[in-house]
């Protein structure tokens, strides 16, 4: 610049031609001090710039500046523990398990300070690799936690606070385990057979939880299910059809997140399953229903298993299709779940069986047949008869009874007139199962009498004999 002859403002400017003169250029107008302006400065403008000023009648002056050049570095990379560069979205990373990123960059001068950011929050300053054309940032960040989910995390480079930072925003998939896990209908008895809706709801688990059943353990692999999902909730509804045998089973709800070894949650509840009785009778068990005999006492007992159990007054007892009332002079005594039979008799025999009834419904038993072995009596229409006979006329008189056991029964013959009673011999009787038959003639007047037929077999011997009237003809 050369001022002689004027003033500073309409001087004359020069400048050497190179690149680094045809950049520069002294400002003297509207500044103070005056100063030299460069433009588009690099790395080979670096250096000690001096400013000579000669004077007419002074000394000359000289002064010197230093001009250091900043590079800022390069964009920065992100790459995984992998090794991959990530280019979209890290991760994804699961929730309580670490994390670790680096950060790259190139070049910049000074040496440039790389480092991890968080909604504004310095998380890591400290570069672990280092050389004059890289700096390398490994963040390492020990157990994920559910407040970095949708979080961005920045990486910065800086070589001076002469320049702005080069930044990087990476954004974060995280995988969140299931927070909680509950079956949200309402507790209440269960029936049999009906179809019934339970609900579960999960939250927490990104991506959403897969709900599953089970049933003491054992998943319901079959049973219809719905399912509904939203970012981090999932609700399960289960069409679920107890059985009697499920009362007092464990149902459960899991939910689990199948990126997590093991990051599953469970609600349990012990099912209330109402069902109608099932009944069965059977003797007492210290009586053997093939040696029931008259005279006997019996106990039955009714097998109830309900939910809710039967009151006792829902307990019915049945001879055949007869319902039996309480009749302690018969010794018929039916209680609740228990049916006493005092003295039993031959029609006592037969089967018998049991009702039961609660809220569900009723159900009757099967039935249990009961033998009472008693000992001979006359069959029906045997027990008297009156029979014509004539003089010397030989006549088949025949005795029938029944019995039971009906096998070794004997039989024997008396006659009776007036006071005396005289045994028939043997000889004269023919016997075939529960049937004899006696040859009598009679010969006179004093032949014409009663006849008595006796049976007996292993229970004992008739009471009362079948009597048969021999009148003249």
């Amino acid at each position: 610049l050369d001022a002689r002859g004027g003033n500073l403002e309409s001087a004359n400017h020069s400048f050497i031609s190179n690149d680094l003169g045809a950049r520069t250029y002294f400002q003297t107008f509207g500044v103070h001090p005056a100063r030299l302006q460069v433009n588009n400065v690099g790395v080979q403008d670096e250096g000690v710039f001096r400013c000579r000023v000669d004077f007419v009648d002074s000394p000359t002056r000289n002064f010197r500046v230093n001009l250091t050049i900043v590079v800022p570095p390069s964009q920065p990379m992100i790459y995984d523990d992998k090794g991959k560069e990530v280019t979209g979205v890290a991760g994804p990373f699961l929730e309580d398990y670490d994390l670790v990123l680096f950060c790259h960059v190139m070049g910049g001068r000074p040496q440039p300070q790389v480092t991890w950011w968080h909604r504004g929050i310095l998380l890591d300053r400290e570069s672990e690799t280092s050389s004059e054309s890289y700096t390398v940032n490994k963040l390492f960040m020990k157990g994920v936690s559910r407040s970095l989910l949708n979080e961005n995390l920045q990486c910065r480079a800086r070589s001076s606070d002469l320049s702005p930072p080069v930044t990087r925003d990476v954004a974060l998939e995280i995988y969140l385990k299931p927070r909680t896990v509950q079956i949200t209908t309402p507790a209440a008895p269960l029936s049999a057979g009906k179809t019934q809706q339970l609900q579960c709801q999960t939250w927490g688990s990104v991506p959403p939880a897969r709900v599953i059943w089970l049933l003491d353990g054992e998943p319901l692999v079959n049973a219809p299910t719905s399912v509904t999902e939203t970012r981090n909730k999932t609700s399960s509804v289960l069409l679920f059809r107890p059985h009697a045998g499920d009362d007092g089973k464990e149902i459960a709800c899991r939910a689990e997140n199948r990126h997590f070894l093991g990051g599953m949650l469970e609600d349990r509840r012990r099912l209330d399953v109402a069902y109608p009785p099932t009944v069965k009778v059977q003797l007492e068990s210290n009586i053997d229903p093939g040696t029931v005999k008259e005279g006997d006492d019996v106990l039955l007992l009714c097998e109830v298993r309900a939910n809710p159990q039967p009151e006792p007054n829902a307990v019915t007892w049945y001879h055949g299709e007869q319902l039996l009332d309480y009749n302690e002079s018969a010794g018929v005594l039916p209680d609740g779940q228990k049916l006493t039979l005092r003295g039993i008799v031959k029609e006592s025999a037969g089967e018998y069986s049991c009702a039961a009834v609660n809220r569900e419904g009723e159900t009757r038993s099967s039935s249990v047949v009961l033998r009472v072995q008693y000992s001979p009596r006359c069959r029906e229409g045997f027990s008297s008869r009156r029979i014509g006979a004539i003089r010397h006329e030989t006549l088949d008189v025949k005795c029938e009874v029944t019995a039971d056991p009906r096998d070794g029964v004997k039989f024997s013959w008396t006659y009776n007139k007036s006071r005396d009673v005289s045994p028939v011999p043997g000889s004269r009787v023919i016997q075939s199962g529960l049937i004899s038959v006696l040859r009598y003639t009679p010969e006179s007047e004093v032949d014409y009498g009663t006849l008595a037929c006796w049976a007996s077999n292993s229970i004992g011997r008739q009471k009362v004999p079948c009597l048969f009237h021999i009148v003249a003809a």
